[in-house]
């Protein structure tokens, strides 16, 4: 159990995850397409490594890279699995398998799951198959899984298919299509839950090359012959994951810029902002952002039947709201991870909030919440959802925290970075030249969610010329202004860390201007071990007339260390530990001293 401690101010800048959907739709289109295909930024989350374990099955093979996945497709030509596909929590996996193992050379495959996935319903999806010549059976014969598909089944025709429980039965048909004998019609059958996701793999398939019709949902073509080609695909930032963070600045009442949002994505949870605007908050659309601003919140209606995803921290932000939230036609959530509908309205109960499920509508009376254990149902979406509640309310702990990992397995670990970004925190880093101020800085802002700042990068800028031209130009005494003006302009940011120069500090101006609102951390190193790494560069001048360098290390240090440690909040061993083992250092002491602020 994690408890979620409230956050202060707030004024920070985030990244979104890479999209789930688009990240598992591109691992079944890369696995049947000929060549191969580089998966760029993907989301590796449970739901992802599952599909591909699966995938493996069928021979496709999968080369998981830090930023990337590499595929070599299978050009639609399968192998039968030796053993069952297991597709755990996976529901996206699970009902895309079923059109996808029908490709494979005859056989019988056994997909199956957790023992949620036994409950969740497949049926209209294997009628649908059925009519496409794909025998399968439900093993159980319930509708549900663990399914048998006999494969080398897919003739393809023309089908019917009811879309009110999941668009995910159309996507399954949609993108194992292309390789079926014939070309492959669907007619839908009265309303279709999640219309957007459908959008989404038809993109996904016109990008690796194949073209799916949509007439107006009604009808969908895809015709046979065409077949998927690697690519090199680089997935978008994730709405339903960003709207998190978005809540976060509704409900805390202060500001949040989420980066890295494709602004004419097929996602619809990019509507997410557009209720919160409507519901008060204050929003800017950017080129390949958006900002949102907190403010005070009234209730809405809204019907969210093509939204499931964003239900949860909707419902959140509504309990923050003065007056009535009205989420319509949320049915089809009972048959989601848990029952999303009366779940949600259970923990909203729990905070205080007087919340009611009539029929297929979510109904919510905006107050005051109040702290609780909040019960997660196993469900990723419970989890974060009110999360975020807990930024704004004492006491809030939510169990089973590690659910997440099925969608956003750095959920928490980006809350910590939303809290260090919102304190107005600057760490500064001094050191002689050659202690590695450049390279932990950079990781410890990455680590941390803070900017990088070089003052001697800014000085170059503002000059135009390197360091070693100015002071060749105009000596030592300009540079030093020109670096007391950097140091000026660069500590009166917030957020951020700051490597400086290693004589900057030496000034009372700038030691002056180092202290405000900053931790200062000192990096040490011997004269030896500087004298090593810094041999030979000629990027900086020599600033003594002594024989040799080492000489000049040595006396500038006995000059500069009593500077330095009278500035030192914190003092670390640049010399014999690595940046990983430094970094982690300046973490521990920060979190000792409560400045980053983290959910605990």
């Amino acid at each position: 159990m994690i408890e979620i401690k409230p956050i202060g101010r707030m004024n920070a800048v985030v990244q979104a995850p890479p999209s789930k959907a688009h990240t598992l739709r591109a691992l079944f289109i890369a696995a049947l397409a000929k060549g191969k295909s580089e998966i760029v930024n993907p989301l590796l989350a449970d739901d992802q490594l599952i599909a591909i374990d699966a995938l493996r099955l069928f021979g496709v093979n999968f080369s998981v890279q830090k930023d990337s996945v590499l595929v070599n497709g299978m050009s639609g030509k399968l192998h039968l699995p030796e053993k069952d596909v297991f597709v755990g929590d996976s529901g996206v996996t699970a009902r895309f398998l079923p059109s996808f193992a029908a490709l494979a050379p005859p056989g019988k495959i056994i997909i199956t799951g957790s023992k949620r996935m036994g409950e969740r319903p497949v049926k209209d999806l294997i009628d649908a198959l059925a009519m496409l010549g794909v025998r399968i059976e439900s093993v159980n014969n319930n509708g549900c899984f663990p399914l048998a598909v006999f494969s080398g089944t897919f003739k393809g025709g023309k089908t019917v298919l009811s879309g009110e429980i999941s668009s995910q039965y159309f996507s399954s048909i949609l993108l194992s299509a292309p390789y079926a004998k014939q070309d492959v019609a669907i007619d839908s059958i009265g309303p279709i839950s999640s219309k957007p996701y459908i959008d989404v793999s038809i993109d996904l398939m016109r990008k690796f090359g194949v073209k799916a019709e949509n007439k107006d949902y009604k009808r969908f073509f895809v015709k046979a012959g065409q077949r998927y080609k690697g690519k090199r695909y680089l997935v978008e930032g994730d709405y339903s994951n960003a709207a998190y963070f978005f809540a976060a600045a509704a409900v805390a009442k202060g500001t949040v810029k989420v980066k890295n949002l494709n602004p004419v994505s097929a996602q619809g949870d990019k509507i997410f902002v557009d209720l919160l605007a409507k519901m008060g908050c204050k929003v800017k659309k950017g080129k390949d952002s958006i900002t949102v601003a907190g403010n005070e919140l009234h209730g809405i209606s809204a019907d969210l039947n093509d939204f499931p995803d964003i239900v949860q921290p909707l419902a959140v932000v509504a309990s923050f709201a003065k007056g009535k939230t009205v989420l319509r036609n949320i049915g089809h959530l009972r048959l989601k991870e848990c029952d999303r509908l009366n779940a949600t309205a259970t923990e909203l109960r729990r905070i205080g909030i007087n919340a009611v499920v009539e029929k297929d509508d979510l109904i919510i009376e905006g107050g005051t919440p109040h702290g609780a254990e909040i019960e997660t149902y196993n469900d990723h979406r419970m989890a974060m959802s009110f999360a975020i509640a807990g930024l704004a309310v004492k006491g809030i702990k939510i169990k089973n925290e590690e659910c997440v990992g099925k969608s956003f397995p750095g959920f928490f670990k980006e809350l910590q970075k939303l809290y260090a970004r919102c304190s107005g925190l600057k760490i500064i880093l001094i050191g002689y030249r050659g202690t590695g101020k450049n390279a932990v800085g950079k990781s410890l802002a990455e680590k941390i969610g803070f900017r990088f700042l070089d003052a001697d990068k800014l000085i170059e800028e503002k000059a135009g010329m390197p360091i070693a031209e100015i002071f060749k130009r105009f000596g030592e005494q300009h540079f030093r202004d020109l670096e007391t003006n950097a140091i000026k302009e660069i500590c009166a940011k917030d957020n951020c860390v700051i490597a400086t120069g290693g004589g900057a500090p030496v000034r009372k101006e700038n030691a002056a201007a180092m202290r405000k609102n900053s931790i200062i951390v000192l990096l040490e190193c011997s004269p030896q071990i500087i004298f090593k790494r810094i041999k030979g560069d000629a990027s900086r001048p020599r600033l003594t007339e002594l024989p040799n360098e080492l000489k000049e290390i040595k006396f500038l240090l006995k000059q500069r260390n009593p500077i330095y440690h009278s500035l030192a909040d914190f003092v670390t061993d640049a010399g014999k530990k690595s940046i990983e083992e430094n970094v982690a250092e300046i973490i521990d002491f920060l979190r000792k001293k409560g400045l980053l602020g983290e959910a605990q």
